[in-house]
Order: C-alpha cells, then sequence, then structure tokens
C-alpha cells in the first residue's frame, strides 16, 4: 500500500502518515523507542522514534536490536519447514522419537504428540510459564517438567498456547541436523536474510 503503484509524492505522504501514526501509538503506549520497517520488494524505508537508552539519551536506529518476543516462534517454524523440505524431519514425527525423555502425564499423549501437534498449540497441556521464565533450567531440564504439567484441553480437540511446546520442537531440530538452535537460525535465517546484527538465544 505504501510503495504500489504510488508516485514519489504520493509516497511521501503516505510515509510521513505512517511515521505520525506511529508516534502517537508509541506516546500513548509509553514506549520509549520504536523502530519500523517497511519492505515492498528491494524497496525498504526505516521509521526511528524515540530512545534506545533513555538514561545516555541514546537513540533508536536502524541498527537498534530489539527483543521480539514470541514472534521468534515463527523462526523456529520456519527452519522446521526448512528442515522438512530438506527430508531431515517430519512434521507428523512424534516429539519423543526425536526427545526420548519427553514425558508427559498421558501416555497416548505422549507417545502420538507431533511436531506439528506442538507448532500448533494443540497437545492441550497446560502453558504454566513460570517454570522457564526465569531461565534457571536448562532446556533438557525444562522439558524434564512436562511430566508435572496438567492437561486443560482435550488431545487435538482445542488451541491451548505453551512455550516449552516450541522448546521441544527447537530441540528435535536440533537432534535432527545435529547442530544447536542458534547455529541453525544463524545459517537459515539470519545469514539468508543478511541479518548481520542480530542475535538469538533459547
Amino acid at each position: 500500500l505504501l510503495f504500489g503503484l504510488a508516485s514519489p509524492d504520493q509516497v511521501a505522504v503516505r510515509l510521513a502518515e505512517s511515521e505520525s501514526l506511529a508516534e502517537n501509538l508509541r506516546s500513548q503506549l509509553g514506549s520509549p523507542g520504536v523502530g519500523i520497517s517497511l519492505v515492498r520488494g528491494e524497496k525498504t524505508h526505516e521509521i526511528t522514534l524515540g530512545y534506545a537508552n533513555l538514561q545516555e539519551e541514546v537513540l533508536v536506529s536502524d541498527q537498534t536490536l530489539f527483543s521480539i518476543g514470541s514472534n521468534t516462534k515463527a523462526f523456529t517454524g520456519v527452519l522446521m519447514a526448512k528442515l522438512v523440505e530438506a527430508g531431515e524431519i517430519s512434521w507428523e514425527d512424534p516429539i519423543k522419537q526425536h526427545l526420548p525423555y519427553f514425558d508427559l502425564k498421558e501416555d497416548y499423549i505422549e507417545r502420538n504428540a507431533t511436531i506439528a501437534d506442538a507448532l500448533s498449540h494443540a497437545t492441550g497441556l497446560d502453558r504454566n510459564d513460570s517454570i522457564w521464565k526465569y531461565k534457571t533450567l536448562s532446556r533438557k531440564e525444562l522439558i524434564s517438567k512436562l511430566k508435572d504439567l496438567n492437561f486443560v484441553e482435550p488431545f487435538r480437540d482445542s488451541y491451548v498456547y505453551n512455550n516449552l511446546m516450541f522448546t521441544a520442537v527447537g530441540m528435535c531440530a536440533e537432534q535432527a541436523a545435529e547442530k544447536s538452535w542458534e547455529t541453525l537460525i544463524d545459517e537459515q535465517l539470519f545469514q539468508a536474510l543478511k541479518l548481520t546484527s542480530s542475535s538469538n538465544w533459547f
């Protein structure tokens, strides 16, 4: 919509409107800084507003790094798609095939929950984010805690958001590719997209 078939003058007006809207939202939400990239084909436009560091009065730039939270779930999903395309793993692989220590309260779900089930939040497992939030446990230790969680919905019947199941999927990728999740994300996504300043941890 921004670039399309619009004239340069029309694009300039739309970009100014976009920046004004972003600044109004930033102000209303009380966010110290915002970085936005508008992309269409080979054309890009960056909007940088506010501060990356309020105390030191460092302005947001096009090189400022932001934590993007659960948007990284899309990274894991794309990574799995690339591994599936390469024949290294299948959407229908049971998680337990790749992680023998994957234990749940329900034996049937433990044996049959697939990578696709985990990615689509279809296991019915309670999310219980307090387990991972303080990051004191290793990945394997986190997965070992799954057996203590209850099921709040029937298997493959409802959408129940669960961060730990994405941890399990990321670990399945590691086992299938014999590389760390961080290395896979860097090789398969960051390098391909030329995200030279981006970093990750899992």
